[in-house]
């Protein structure tokens, strides 16, 4: 782990406030991009939109648990300042799916989100969402 932010500064969920914290993590042994780390986001509040995921329907698969479904999002939205400048915020927001995917568990303990770099396999994602979602719903 590289660094912690908790509250409004974990930047994960809009509307989780205070009731959030993140961990940003870099891979071991090898040059990451840093403007594409691993980061994990945990918050007590349930039904939470990843930022840069809302509005965007993601694709249910399965975290092995029973009863659990995971929300996966092939991409994260960008908006370019210059389309916006020039077309306005609706037409200059895309969805980028080259850089980033990730992860969101819900539960009734709160929710669990892993954003990655597209070379981190799903199954990676999902394996670090599931354990993450443990430890809140034993805490």
């Amino acid at each position: 782990m590289r660094h912690r932010f908790e509250g409004e500064a974990a930047g994960g969920f809009r509307g989780a406030g205070p009731d959030q914290v993140a961990f940003l993590h870099s891979p071991t042994g090898k040059q990451a991009d840093p403007s594409y780390p691993l980061m994990v986001y945990l918050t007590p509040k349930r039904d939470q939109a990843l930022e840069g995921t809302q509005d965007r329907i993601g694709t249910p698969v399965s975290v092995e648990k029973l009863g659990k479904v995971a929300t996966y999002h092939d991409g994260i939205w960008h908006v370019d300042g210059e389309r916006v400048r020039l077309a306005g915020l609706a037409q200059a927001r895309q969805w980028h799916t080259a850089e980033v995917h990730s992860v969101t568990i819900h539960s009734a303990a709160g929710t669990v989100a892993v954003r990655a770099r597209r070379d981190v396999a799903l199954h990676d994602l999902i394996r670090i969402a599931r354990s993450l979602e443990s430890a809140i719903e034993s805490a």
